[in-house]
Order: C-alpha cells, then sequence, then structure tokens
C-alpha cells in the first residue's frame, strides 16, 4: 500500500505536531519554541515540493551532453485549452562504450523545430534503427535564450539526433 504524497505530508504533520506539544511543556524562551515551529513546518513543505521528482516526473534540468534516445512524446498547443504545448524526452547518459546510464525524462518548451526532430528520430527508433543525441552550441540562437533550464548563464543550445552506433560487446 503507498500512501504516496498526502501520506507523506500528514507523517511530516503529525511529528509536527508531536514536536509542538513537547514544546508547550518544556522551558525556555518563547523565541526558540517559535522558530522550532517554523522550522517544522518547513520540513513537511519541502518534501511535498520535492516528491514528484521523486516520483519520476520530468525535470527541465538540461540534458547530458550525449544521450541515448528512449523515448518521447509530443503535445502541440491547443488553443482551446490554452496549452502552450510541450515535448517530453526519455533519455540516458551515452557512455564512452555506448552502455546505457540510468533513464530520465526531461521536459522542453514546444516548438515547430523542435517538434519536427523529435519526429523524425521517433520514426528511425519505431523502425528500429537506436537513436542518440548531442547537445550543440546553436551559434544562430538569439543571446541569452534559455533552451533547457532556467539557470541564468546558460548557453544557448541545440539537440542533434544521429543513429547510434551498435554497442560493442566485450571480449571473449
Amino acid at each position: 500500500m503507498t500512501l504516496g504524497t498526502g501520506g507523506l505530508v500528514m507523517a511530516y504533520v503529525l511529528l509536527t505536531a508531536v514536536l509542538l506539544g513537547l514544546l508547550f511543556n518544556a522551558r525556555g524562551p518563547w523565541w526558540t519554541k517559535a522558530a522550532a515551529i517554523i522550522v517544522g513546518s518547513i520540513f513537511y513543505i519541502v518534501p511535498y515540493a520535492s516528491w514528484p521528482t521523486l516520483l519520476g516526473w520530468p525535470t527541465i534540468a538540461e540534458l547530458p551532453p550525449n544521450f541515448n534516445l528512449l523515448g518521447m512524446y509530443v503535445q502541440p498547443p491547443d488553443q482551446l485549452t490554452g496549452s502552450n504545448g510541450v515535448i517530453y524526452l526519455w533519455a540516458s547518459e551515452r557512455k564512452e562504450n555506448g552502455a546505457h546510464g540510468t533513464p530520465r525524462a526531461y521536459q522542453f518548451g514546444y516548438s515547430v523545430k523542435r517538434r519536427e526532430q523529435m519526429i523524425q528520430a521517433g520514426e528511425k527508433a519505431k523502425r528500429g534503427i537506436p537513436q542518440a543525441g548531442k547537445l550543440v552550441e546553436d551559434e544562430d540562437a538569439p543571446a541569452g535564450r534559455v533552451n533547457f533550464g532556467r539557470r541564468l548563464g546558460q548557453k544557448s543550445t541545440r539537440i542533434e539526433f544521429y543513429d547510434a552506433p551498435a554497442p560493442q560487446l566485450p571480449d571473449k
């Protein structure tokens, strides 16, 4: 049985309530008790906010420089719902010997050019041709364009897909 986010938050609320009960009977200045209550409250807000990333929800973090494409999903903009569109990419870091790292889900903003790249790579993957990708600095991008994360000073990059070479088998 899994309780999910609600169970985690309730556990922290219960822990904070026990702390509050102990603090009512403790001796000491009121401001230390108030600080302990505030810190305890923060400790159940922080896990609630970080729980989706622990569950594997897509991240806006930057892709590894070389990666294996595992899957994708493109959701175009929808004027009816007001959605701007989004592209989800499942990738793993490509190691020196062609091996896969740990898979991770990434989320990107929708653009027609990126959509076309994803669809071409996805079609090849459906035909059984493994796809790999790499990040390349984009000279044509406007200065300061943040493509993947929301970090200041990040260089403008674009994704290039190519047919992944066959994995190297170990010697006998």
